[in-house]
């Protein structure tokens, strides 16, 4: 059996929490872009596997329980369907 501590679940929150933040900061030149992509790969290079993760699925599933309590069903489809195939895929692909 393996348990989260206390700190994974601080890492996880943190780190849910920065990729939220990051994904509101806009750069604006020809194609606007956000920081969400740096993001992820930020989490998945500095966190272990588990931890990566989890933080990540984290803020998905946040994401769409935001969708679900404030819109209907096609946009969580629309705006997720990417997002739950390949945020939670990029730590899987860190080399060992």
């Amino acid at each position: 059996k393996t348990r989260i501590s206390a700190g994974d679940i601080t890492y996880i929150a943190m780190s849910a929490a920065l990729l939220a933040v990051c994904a509101w900061i806009s750069i604006p030149t020809v194609i606007p872009f956000t920081l969400q992509t740096f993001a992820v790969f930020l989490i998945a290079d500095t966190l272990d596997m588990k931890r990566s993760v989890y933080s990540l699925s984290v803020y998905l599933l946040l994401g769409i329980w935001t969708a679900l309590s404030a819109s209907s069903i096609a946009t969580l489809v629309w705006v997720y369907a990417a997002g739950l195939i390949t945020i939670p895929s990029v730590p899987l692909n860190k080399p060992a």
